[in-house]
């Protein structure tokens, strides 16, 4: 962009809070093209549609072009200028995301939007630069009090009048006046400014001397004026906070001290932001603030004391969530991992037990624990070992795709040691679902993290630049993953053997995503290995999220059964002869096993001798289900050459298929056309266009885009709600086994039951790590069973372990799992098949007229939650609860409720995260049971604790470890 003819006509405002919508709304008053953008799409909607209302000292309403969840959208129609009205504490992220922009073709090269950094706090605007560079980056101050009223509601305190923009280079300085102009002009007046450096000192030590305190005390800007006591705390602030800036060489100008006072006193009864974050039990921006100045102060070695302790003030509050009654615990991950690691041990205890790995990607930094006897004994490892940290360290109301949550990694007790033992899960939150995330895959990456010497890896925090994480004998290394973006799994493979000089499976083992990982596709997948994949769930998307392109560990069967019959449409089977094993054997032209696996069931082609995507693997199991006859293709020439292309790309299969047969079953009723498909005809059977449609989808291109939002293209406005009831899946996830259930019960009671898909038989295979060939459930003649696991446990651990326990196990793996989606909103049981399978029924082949009966199925659900002690909501009974608790987290309060109350069936509950009165117990109460909000906040409805009644001042009433409380009816007198 050439600065000295800069007009700028398009507007991006990354941050959907209240600033942002203020800069958005005055942009679009004024008749500018302004695209709004954050995470939270509850927070963008209502700038669409009302728009955006501002209100208090000024007064409009407009609305936005467009909004977004994703700062890479900002490619499909590039901005002139970036504005960044986030928290100063999510930086790193957003600049991050706007190199890639930058990077992409979008711009031209060495230009690229300008962006403004216009937030509080002391070198936001170098946190940008660092990533894009000085060239376009730009630093804004603004003096405005707002508060939030709603979603794109915004109250103005006081707005005094003008801003100031300056660029960091001077070559942008044209460019800079003339978005300064643009402001101006749509009565945001703003001055293009010589000094910002000053200019940003000043409001730092404005918003340190009073932000700070308000945060601390609860009180507004004028009752600070007023306390005689925090008066003296206010001035000794400035004065500290001037001694830095002059230390430092920063103008403040004449007279500044008495302008700060006036300036506060014309705030009135306004909450500033740091308060207004602390109330809301967020992070707040006191450390490029407070802490800023005290860093400033010691390279200038210029005391700081106020400045340390205000800060230190803040900080703790922070590590405690003050202000919303919910969360005693933190709200950081880092400090619930600080919590978590407190509870666990510095060495092993027991043989052969690995550690836990806890990596901050944002900080790059790692800690390294060991887990108690006890959660191994509960829970053994792998997949059980999983769920306890997740369940620990898992922050209610963060979307899946916040690196405050946590990707977990675990290998079991045998991994690398037993043959048939190299399987390895994943958990998460999964971003498809929005319910637990937990994947399983065999290959060498997981048998490779035992071998380190790790049970369990931990990745959280998002980092700064894409990054590739390395695990050897030399420690822990990060690696600059730049080169390696929009690579897919065959070239990326390849480079890495390269640039590292390694060969995997002998002496190297990866785990990575591709460019559908890197564009965070709701059907990618995490490759562990050439053909191996973490699937279902979105676990590309979840690991590409945290900037993560791979995790690199360096160091020195029978055949699948494939059945000829498979489902179409989601409710019309179909029996294609032509894809059973035996017609796909021609596809397999050797074998090779997992890590020290002597079944060896993965395809291999050592010649490599056919096109692209038909080398190395043949389609098994679930790949001819997903590209087959449920999009048409029953040719298996085209099914194992999609399979090959599937791989290599990072897409699940199942999800992938399931996405593409929704659309083609939409396009079949003529709910989309194409026009909304970009001109392609989603008939059955159309393997040129299902190809196109992987590329796309990869690349989140054209229609390729709404494949890649899976079950979500609804809410992400991508279908007409309509298209809802020709979507097909189980617990928000399309089948990975999509057989018809309306002729399969059991499937069908799998399918409602479980707290992720099949998950009931596997627990304690998964949690061991062995493989399902090798299990005995899955085997015939049978193969491995609980008392093979309990003789491997025995000869690895030195822990004796009975049939009866490990089925326990089993039954609190999968306790733990439900309780995970318990707090991840998923309350009471919802019917979770859907009534095509119940109303509709099978219209062809030799179940013509067959469908569930929902009664029959009902009664089948009953006798399986007896069996597996569930209560009739389908979670843990009361009693299996607290024994998870007392294991889990070390807390466990009965509270008996009246009766009635929904999704109570056995009358009492079990509260497992610490609580620390009466009254933030009613407010947890309250947020579990939304529909009992209302009868809840009645005074009538009283609390006892240990058989002592709570009348009055619930506040003052501790709740402890092992307490039973009672929620009684006050009777009225007589």
């Amino acid at each position: 962009m050439d600065a000295a003819t800069f007009e700028p006509k398009k507007f991006a405002i990354i941050g959907a809070g209240p600033v942002g919508c203020i800069v958005a709304a005055f942009l679009a008053k004024g008749g500018y093209d302004v695209t709004l953008c954050d995470i939270d799409i509850k927070l963008l909607e209502p700038a669409l549609e009302p728009g955006i209302i501002i209100e208090g000292t000024d007064s409009l309403h407009a609305k936005v072009a467009r909004i977004t969840t994703r700062i890479e959208d900002l490619q499909k129609d590039p901005p002139d200028v970036i504005v960044v009205a986030v928290k100063a504490i999510a930086l790193p992220a957003v600049a991050s995301a706007l190199r890639s922009l930058a990077d992409s073709s979008t711009y031209p090269k060495d230009d690229g939007p300008y962006v403004i950094s216009w937030q509080n706090g002391i070198d936001t605007e170098l946190l940008i630069a660092q990533q894009l560079g000085s060239r376009h980056v730009m630093r804004g101050v603004v003096n405005l009090g707002c508060i939030p009223v709603g979603p794109a509601h915004v109250r103005i305190g006081f707005h005094i009048r003008p801003h100031h923009i300056q660029e960091l280079d001077p070559r942008s300085r044209d460019a800079a006046i003339a978005i300064c102009k643009v402001f101006t002009e749509c009565g945001m007046d703003t001055l293009h400014s010589e000094q910002i450096r000053d200019l940003v000192w000043r409001k730092a030590i404005l918003n340190g001397c009073m932000n700070p305190i308000c945060a601390v005390t609860g009180k507004t800007m004028a009752e600070l004026i007023e306390d005689p006591i925090l008066f003296h705390l206010v001035g000794a602030l400035i004065k500290e906070g001037v001694a830095v800036a002059r230390a430092n060489e920063y103008a403040l100008g004449s007279g500044f001290y008495p302008y700060c006072i006036d300036y506060i006193k014309s705030a009135g009864h306004h909450k500033p932001s740091m308060l207004q974050d602390i109330e809301a039990g967020r992070r707040t921006e006191v450390d490029f603030i407070n802490g800023k100045i005290a860093e400033y102060g010691a390279q200038a070695e210029v005391p700081t004391p106020y400045n340390t302790m205000i800060r230190g003030l803040v900080k703790a509050l922070e590590s405690k969530g003050k202000g919303n009654g919910l969360e005693k615990v933190a709200i950081d991950i880092r400090t619930r991992v600080e919590s978590l690691a407190s509870r666990m041990f510095d060495a092993p205890q027991y043989p052969s037990q690995g550690a836990v790995l806890f990596v901050d990607l944002e900080r790059r930094k790692s800690i390294s624990k060991f887990l108690p006897k006890e959660v191994f004994r509960t829970f053994l490892s792998n997949r059980g070992g999983n769920m306890y940290l997740l369940y620990n360290l898992l922050l209610e109301g963060r979307e899946a795709l916040d690196p405050q949550v946590p990707l977990i990694f675990g290998s079991g007790v045998p991994t690398g040691a037993i043959p048939t033992t190299a399987r390895g899960n994943v958990a998460s939150v999964s971003p498809d679902s929005h319910a637990i995330l937990d994947s399983n895959c065999s290959d060498a990456f997981p048998a490779f993290l035992k071998l380190q010497g790790y049970d369990h890896l931990v990745l959280y925090g998002q980092a700064s630049a894409w990054t590739l994480l390395e695990l050897s004998t030399e420690g822990i290394r990060f690696h600059d993953a730049a080169p390696y973006l929009g690579m897919d799994n065959t070239d990326f493979t390849h480079v890495i053997e390269k640039d590292f000089s390694c060969s995997e499976r002998k002496d190297m083992a990866m785990a990575r995503i591709t460019r559908a990982g890197e564009n965070q596709v709701l059907c990618s997948a995490i490759m562990g290995g050439r053909n191996g994949m973490y699937a279902r769930g979105g676990t590309g998307a979840k690991m590409g999220g945290l900037k993560l392109k791979a995790v690199l560990i360096l160091g020195s069967k029978t055949s699948p059964v494939l059945s000829p019959a498979f489902q179409r449409d989601h409710h019309r089977s179909l029996w294609a002869d032509n894809l059973d094993a035996e017609h796909l054997a021609g596809y397999r032209a050797g074998l090779e096993g997992c890590q020290h696996c002597p079944i060896r069931c993965n395809n291999l082609d050592p010649k490599e001798t056919r096109k692209p995507y038909d080398q190395n693997h043949a389609p098994d199991y679930v790949g001819p289900e997903g590209l087959g006859p449920m999009v048409g293709i029953l040719d298996p020439k085209l099914v194992a050459h999609l399979d090959k292309l599937l791989n290599n790309l990072g897409l699940d299969p199942a999800t992938t298929g399931g996405a593409i047969a929704w659309a083609m079953e939409l396009y079949q009723q003529g709910i989309i056309s194409l026009a909304d498909t970009g001109g392609l005809a989603l008939t059955r059977g159309n393997s040129e266009v299902v190809e196109k449609l992987l590329h796309l989808a990869a690349r989140r291109e054209g229609f390729g885009d709404v494949i890649a939002d899976s079950t979500q293209a609804v809410e992400r406005g991508k279908y007409p709600k309509e298209a809802h009831q020709y979507r097909m899946p189980m617990d928000e996830l399309f089948q990975s086994d999509p057989h018809d259930v309306s002729i399969l019960e059991g499937f069908a009671l799998g399918f409602a039951e479980a707290a992720r898909e099949s998950e009931k038989l596997n627990a304690i295979g998964d949690a061991v790590g062995v493989c399902r060939f090798a299990a005995r459930q899955a085997t015939t003649p049978p193969a491995t069973g609980l008392d093979d696991f309990a003789h491997q446990m025995k000869a690895l651990t030195q822990e004796d372990f009975s049939v009866q326990q490990l089925e326990e196990v089993g039954l609190n793996i999968s306790g733990m799992e439900r309780l995970i989606n318990s707090r991840l909103g998923l309350a009471e049981r919802d019917e979770t098949l859907l009534g095509r399978w119940v109303h509709e029924e099978v219209p062809e082949g030799p179940f013509a007229g067959e469908k569930l009966d929902k009664a029959k199925l009902e009664g089948l659900k009953h006798s399986y939650d007896a069996f597996l002690g569930l209560n009739g909501s389908g979670f843990p009974s009361t009693e299996r609860h607290r024994g998870l608790a007392v294991v889990t987290t070390g807390f466990a309060v009965k509270v008996t409720l009246p009766e009635g109350f929904p999704g109570v069936p056995e009358g009492a509950i079990i509260l497992d995260q610490p609580v620390n009165d009466v009254a933030e117990l009613r407010a947890i109460l309250k947020k579990r049971f939304p529909l009992a909000a209302k009868q809840l906040s009645d005074s009538s409805l009283i609390m006892a604790v240990g058989g002592t009644v709570v009348m009055a001042n619930e506040k003052a009433y501790p709740i402890h470890n092992g307490d039973e409380i009672s929620v009684l009816r006050m009777l009225a007198g007589v």
